[in-house]
């Protein structure tokens, strides 16, 4: 009873917080996808998902299943989010 509480009570706290700051919670998503980028020994100024479309254009298998799951909140997302000034150098043309 106590969890569904605290849950609930979060979902909550996150969602006003969403409505007041939602530039804030933007650059917090941001930021946390940075930093699971800098944690698996990238960029640390480089997002996932950019890192995920440069290695599928190089060939990648995992990174072409994972940005095939991310096509489903936005089409073409890891090609669109490449940032061809962080991480690995890429030639800017898809394979």
């Amino acid at each position: 009873m106590k969890t569904g509480f605290i849950a609930s009570l979060s979902a909550f706290l996150f969602l006003l917080w969403l409505s007041f700051f939602p530039s804030q919670v933007w650059n917090t998503l941001i930021a946390v996808d940075q930093l699971g980028n800098a944690i698996t020994f990238g960029d640390p100024d480089e997002t996932i998902s950019s890192r995920l479309g440069k290695a599928e254009r190089k060939g990648s298998e995992f990174a072409a299943g994972a940005c095939r799951l991310l096509a489903w909140f936005e089409k073409d997302h890891c090609q669109v989010v490449i940032e061809h000034d962080r991480g690995d150098p890429t030639s800017g043309e898809p394979k």
